[in-house]
């Protein structure tokens, strides 16, 4: 529940274009994923948000490390 608040917020500041709120939210997303031993229902789609700001931003071996640990098979 509290992961899917955070990623909404996330959403809409990733929407109105201000990307280091986004990357806060989205940010805790993956560390309640983390700490609850697992993936929320809402990690993948923030780690996949959270990429293309990174990959937009220039940061694109962040966006890789995402790739990797959460959006990976």
């Amino acid at each position: 529940m509290l992961a899917e608040i955070d990623y909404n917020f996330g959403r809409a500041f990733h929407q109105l274009g201000l990307h280091s709120h986004a990357v806060s939210h989205y940010e805790r997303v993956l560390e309640m994923a983390e700490k609850w031993g697992g993936d929320t229902s809402v990690a993948k789609e923030a780690a996949y948000n959270l990429s293309l700001i990174y990959v937009t931003t220039g940061a694109v071996p962040l966006a890789d490390a995402l790739y990797r640990r959460w959006l990976s098979i």
